[in-house]
C-alpha cells in the first residue's frame, strides 16, 4: 500500500506537469509604415535609424498574434555593401498587454529576413520567452522621401511560464 505521502508527491508532480507551459505556434503576416533617417552615409558605410507601426494578421490556422499591434525601432547598417538591420519590438494585444522583441537580420532592402526573440512581457505575457523567423515578402515603393512599408512573415513559437 502507497503512503499518503507518495500520493500526494505523485498529484503534485502531475499537478507541476499539466501545469507546465505549452508552446503557442504562430505564422502571421506583419504589414508595417514607417520612417527613416540617415544618421550618416558615405561610400564605405550608412547607418540609418527607423521607426516603424504596424498590425500583424494570422495565417491559416495559428490564430496567435492575429489583430495584435506592433511598433518597432531598430538601426540598419550597409558596411562595405553588407546590409544588416537589428532593433527592438513592442507587440501589443488586443487586452493591452505586451510581448517585448529583439530583432536582427540581413539582406537586400524588401528582401531581408532574420530572427525576433522574445525577452519580455507584461500581464498574460510575462514570463514569455521564445520567438521565430521572419521574412519581408511585400516590398514596395516608398510614399515620400524618408518612409517606408512593407509586409514581413512572421512565425514560430512562443511559451508563457505560468
Amino acid at each position: 500500500m502507497r503512503s499518503a505521502a507518495t500520493i500526494a508527491a505523485g498529484i503534485s508532480l502531475l499537478a507541476v506537469c499539466a501545469s507546465a507551459a505549452q508552446a503557442q505556434e504562430f505564422d502571421a503576416t506583419h504589414c508595417y509604415f514607417g520612417t527613416a533617417t540617415v544618421a550618416f552615409a558615405s561610400d564605405e558605410a550608412t547607418v540609418a535609424i527607423f521607426d516603424h507601426k504596424g498590425i500583424y494578421r494570422a495565417n491559416g490556422e495559428k490564430k496567435l498574434l492575429n489583430g495584435f499591434s506592433i511598433h518597432c525601432t531598430g538601426l540598419t547598417k550597409v558596411i562595405n555593401k553588407k546590409r544588416t538591420v537589428s532593433g527592438g519590438c513592442k507587440v501589443l494585444d488586443p487586452k493591452g498587454d505586451s510581448i517585448s522583441l529583439v530583432f536582427e537580420g540581413a539582406g537586400p532592402p524588401g528582401g531581408d529576413s532574420g530572427t525576433a526573440d522574445a525577452v519580455a512581457g507584461t500581464g498574460a505575457w510575462k514570463g514569455v520567452s521564445g520567438g521565430g523567423k521572419w521574412q519581408v515578402h511585400t516590398p514596395s515603393k516608398p510614399l515620400a522621401p524618408g518612409t517606408f512599408q512593407g509586409c514581413l512573415r512572421y512565425h514560430g513559437a512562443f511559451k508563457v511560464a505560468n
